[in-house]
């Protein structure tokens, strides 16, 4: 087993770097922003960018709704998709576009729970937004979970203007990806 994982890591890291980069990207149902930190209401750099990137997909017409997910944070009074909704209707998002999933505090909880928000609104087709190192395992339990998925990477995050942060992160996602792989079946 410990062989199969060597064997397939390097592989693998190309798989997720390229799944970062990926860039076109077909009309959808919804587009969906994996959460991430916020601090008292405001979203963090991180969570700002996949906002920023699942605003300008909405704008470009790519999707007619925008899913949140997030739950709240050890020591937080305001959950992270609460957060993301806030900060959409701050920029004009109209309120009635913006779905939320906000007791998730794992990818895997969110995406799961997600789903239930999605067949209320016959969503099947999403735009996964996220740092770009996440998607490739995201898109993968999306589509475990039954949505056809596609992946826009969050570009002006912070993890993605630094090239030793972002191949850290890469290597971890390696093994998250992995683990995921050898535990879901």
């Amino acid at each position: 087993m410990i062989f199969l994982v060597i064997l397939n890591y390097a592989p693998l890291t190309v798989l997720i770097y390229h799944t970062a980069r990926e860039k076109s990207l077909p009309d959808a149902d919804a587009i969906l922003v994996l959460g991430a930190s916020q601090i008292n209401g405001t979203p963090s750099p991180v969570f700002k960018a996949r906002l920023d990137q699942a605003l300008e997909l909405y704008h470009q017409g790519k999707a007619p709704k925008i899913m949140l997910t997030g739950g709240v944070g050890q020591g937080k009074t305001t959950s992270e998709a609460e957060a993301g909704r806030q900060y959409l209707a701050q920029k004009g998002v109209d309120w009635a576009a913006v779905l939320q999933e906000d007791t998730g505090t794992t990818t895997w909880q969110s995406l799961q729970n997600i789903t239930h928000v999605a067949k209320q609104h016959t969503i099947k087709k999403i735009i996964i937004v996220s740092d770009g190192f996440h998607l490739f395992r995201s898109k993968k339990m999306a589509q475990d979970l039954g949505f056809t998925a596609y992946t826009a990477p969050a570009v002006t995050s912070p993890i993605a203007q630094h090239k030793l942060t972002e191949l850290r992160y890469v290597l971890r996602e390696n093994l998250v990806f992995t683990l995921y792989i050898l535990f879901s079946v």
